[in-house]
């Protein structure tokens, strides 16, 4: 049985609520164990920019939390996986950041020792807990045209995160094609939406989500894998007055394949309304 320690992000719990629900609902169902510890926030790029030793030593509690009960780290946010696995590696490779980090940790009577591995909830779906299993597990086949959208951060750099091939990502893809879904190939799929100026430079963020959005155009959903790259694209697509396209979490998808029903992944809950995508697939 695969047993993680549970780190939903601070986004789970305002803007991607149905992103943990699903999350929640769809590992109840294949038997994995999702330990929820109390956590901190990762502190993202922000953090890191203003204090890095401060950054740091917020991911190394995290990881230290996962450690001490010797359970790897699974996250559903691109952004708090690409932080932790970037902390991660800067302490196990550098000694000098290690001793800091513990030194900070110290504080709080805890330590870090790098035994920890930081997972996506994706990379779990699909290597640790594997297709076949996901197949067994199929209860209706979604026989909808999906398009992938990964964004930058679950790909990038791609000798910190090493999750896939950060020009052709297929993960996704593998996915969806065996829970039934027709792929509908967007070109700008590991493009970034601009998530995080879209407070700084509005017109330019909305300008990277249309791009998004267009290359999306055909598709019946489209399926994502950040928090706020889902909030981009579900919102984005309301301010620029496109033609609406519901815009689903992985695991709101793979739930409905798994036989979960629709409120229990909170598919109520999406910005863009999800009920004509419902219809087709119900």
């Amino acid at each position: 049985m695969l047993k993680f320690a549970y780190f939903p992000g601070c986004s789970a719990e305002s803007s991607a609520v149905e992103y943990d629900m699903s999350t929640r609902a769809v590992c109840k169902k294949l038997g994995i164990e999702l330990v929820d510890i109390p956590f901190n926030c990762c502190g993202t790029h922000i953090v890191e920019e203003f204090n890095e030793c401060a950054w740091l030593a917020l991911n190394a509690r995290n990881l230290a939390l996962a450690e001490e009960l010797e359970l790897d780290i699974v996250t559903i946010c691109s952004s708090c996986f690409f932080n932790m696995k970037k902390a991660n590696a800067m302490i196990r490779q550098n000694e000098e950041i290690r001793a800091k980090v513990n030194e900070v940790l110290s504080k709080i009577g805890r330590k870090y020792e790098g035994k920890v591995e930081v997972k996506h909830i994706l990379g779990v779906l699909v290597d640790d807990y594997g297709i076949d299993g996901i197949i067994r597990n199929v209860e209706k086949l979604i026989e909808v045209k999906a398009s992938p959208y990964y964004g930058c951060l679950i790909l990038r750099p791609e000798e910190i995160v090493q999750f896939d091939n950060a020009e052709a990502p297929k993960k996704m893809e593998e996915l969806l094609e065996n829970i039934g879904c027709e792929i509908a190939d967007n070109p700008f799929k590991a493009d970034c939406c601009g998530a995080p100026i879209m407070l700084i430079d509005k017109e330019s963020h909305l300008k990277m989500v249309k791009k998004i959005l267009e290359g999306a155009s055909g598709a019946d959903c489209i399926v994502t894998v950040c928090p706020l790259c889902h909030y981009a694209l579900d919102v984005g697509q309301a301010v620029l007055g496109m033609q609406r396209i519901p815009v689903l979490h992985v695991t709101q998808i793979v739930g409905l394949a798994l036989g979960i029903p629709a409120e229990k992944l909170g598919l109520d809950k999406n910005i863009t309304p999800t009920q004509p995508l419902l219809k087709k697939i119900i």
